[in-house]
């Protein structure tokens, strides 16, 4: 008896959480409408970032994140800076200490920072302005540049977009990009999306974008603040990426979160080591930072969430194969819903 009961329990339980599963690649692989209080609540933590962030800079004087922090912390970050590790720290906005909701949304909010010895102020700003270069430097995320007009430091750029996955996903992404040079030694570039739209059948005759806010949700706004700081032999170059994707339903809110919110910092380790191995080709070769000045969080390689959900995969309880399709989703006895979350914003 005991044996027939197990046996009804081991064939009972992978078709409920195939069933399960597909709920979730059916709610995933659906279009998602970019809603009027998502976008006045994303706006909003934006405003109050910037405000925030402008205060803090008058107060202490820094022109970079790590440089606000701590003297003990900041002590260890330029350590790691120094070693060429790269500085990435996940941030999180309050207004008056009260988390900011986003109704239907994720915001991804996080702040990377690289050391690039023998570089200089000029020609670190030059390479973010070399759009044309995009494609070879950026070859991870970028397929095609152009810019579509330019007002001396001012440009209006679209970018052609894409993101490996078992679903690839391609966007053109239209950005407002602003270059002011503060001093000898300091500088930055203030990018922010006015347009994302996610394409359909890529490559084929029928190509085509979907309509902007109602596509899959994955990537909504893009806001990136790049500062660079010149000093000790080198540009300590930092991003501070804010972006907007579809909320997660809340059944796997909890698993699902934590894996697709660190998306954005991997995509930022990718855009700084390509900075620096741009910039590095122009620069002289043997410059290192003081470790009394800063540091960077070092890569954080395999995540735990992302460890946690293929051991799920690997022992059978999500032993369920997707593949996402603008119209249909499909469930085979391969793969794993993993391939769903991969498909989140990398972000950019």
């Amino acid at each position: 008896m005991y044996s027939l009961k197990k046996a009804r329990s081991d064939w009972r339980r992978p078709i409920a959480l195939g069933i399960l599963c597909f709920g979730l690649l059916a709610a995933f692989a659906g279009a998602a409408e970019l809603k009027p209080d998502t976008i006045e609540a994303f706006d909003r933590y934006v405003r109050i970032t910037e405000e925030e962030r402008a205060t803090k800079t008058r107060k202490s004087g820094t022109f970079l994140w790590i440089d606000s922090q701590e003297e003990s912390l900041r002590k260890q970050l330029h350590e790691r800076l120094a070693r060429g590790e790269i500085v990435t720290k996940r941030l999180e906005t309050r207004d008056d200490n009260r988390p900011i909701r986003i109704p239907h949304g994720i915001v991804h909010h996080w702040v990377a920072t690289i050391f690039i010895p023998g570089a200089t102020l000029p020609q670190t700003m030059t390479l973010m302005e070399n759009y044309a270069s995009y494609p070879q430097l950026f070859s991870f995320g970028v397929q095609q540049s152009k810019v579509l007009s330019q007002e001396k430091e001012d440009f209006q750029v679209q970018l052609r977009m894409f993101r490996k996955a078992s679903s690839p996903l391609f966007y053109n992404v239209d950005l407002d990009d602003r270059y002011r040079r503060v001093d000898a030694g300091h500088g930055y570039r203030r990018s922010r999306s006015t347009r994302i739209a996610e394409l359909a059948d890529v490559g084929k005759p029928t190509e085509h974008e979907l309509p902007v806010g109602n596509d899959r949700g994955l990537l909504w706004r893009l806001d990136m603040d790049w500062s660079c700081e010149e000093e000790n032999g080198g540009v300590f170059l930092q991003i501070e990426l804010i972006a907007l994707s579809r909320g997660v339903p809340a059944i796997i809110a909890w698993l699902a979160n934590p894996y697709i919110q660190s998306i954005p910092q991997e995509y930022l380790e990718k855009v700084l080591q390509a900075m620096r191995s741009g910039a590095a080709a122009q620069a002289a070769p043997h410059a290192m930072p003081s470790s009394s000045r800063r540091p960077v969080v070092a890569p954080s390689g395999i995540r735990t969430t992302n460890v946690i959900l293929r051991l799920l995969v690997i022992s059978g309880f999500l032993d369920i194969y997707n593949e996402v399709g603008a119209d249909e989703v499909g469930i085979e006895a391969t793969g794993s819903i993993i391939s769903v979350l991969d498909s989140y914003p990398e972000i950019l």
